[in-house]
């Protein structure tokens, strides 16, 4: 309660020529809770929520079936989650979309081991991918499955993720790697 109100009393302060919003880290890194409560506290006062999801498989493991590398990393911490060890049953995009993080102005990052629901899902609740195929390459979480994301509709836009990632925060480079993943995955012409 401390933290959000901290993050309430925040995210209010005057921000001129910039929008503020909240950053989180993945749905296996965080409890229903955090997520359910930064999705109501963004809802209300009408700011952006941005979380990385679906970047890998040992993230879709750990919200789906609760195990994996995640989780144990999580257990040998200390942190209680409740993904752990039942799992949710739901891909990291559709659990942070049952946490109301997926509506119109939100949007994720990377979202490269998504099914067709997942997809779906975040169309129709109005949310954006974000992706960042540099940071993916040198990461090796896989492409971004962009001919899918597009046919669903989903806003999508080029991110350079951070100098921990990438060499540089060159959005020409970005887009040279978007087009790229594009046409690595027979993209010639873009879905519409």
């Amino acid at each position: 309660d401390e933290v959000l109100a901290a993050l309430r009393h925040t995210l209010t302060l005057p921000a001129p020529g910039r929008r503020v919003g909240v950053a989180v880290a993945g749905p296996a890194h965080v409890g229903t809770g955090t997520l359910q409560a930064l999705a109501a506290l963004t809802r209300e006062l009408d700011v952006p929520l941005h979380v990385n999801a679906a970047v890998d498989q040992a993230e879709v493991r750990a919200v789906w079936h609760g195990d994996g590398p995640l989780a144990e990393r999580a257990t040998a911490a200390g942190s209680q989650f409740e993904w752990q060890g039942t799992g949710t049953g739901l891909g990291p995009v559709r659990y942070l979309a049952e946490c109301g993080g997926t509506r119109p102005g939100n949007s994720i990052a990377y979202g490269v081991w998504v099914d067709d629901r997942e997809v779906r899902r975040l169309a129709s609740d109005g949310g954006a991918l974000v992706a960042c195929p540099r940071a993916a390459d040198r990461l090796r979480t896989g492409p971004v499955p962009l001919e899918r994301y597009a046919g669903a509709g989903v806003r999508m836009a080029l991110g350079t993720e951070s100098l921990a990632a990438v060499p540089d925060m060159d959005p020409t480079a970005e887009a040279a790697a978007w087009v790229a993943a594009a046409r690595e995955q027979g993209i010639a012409l873009w879905p519409g």
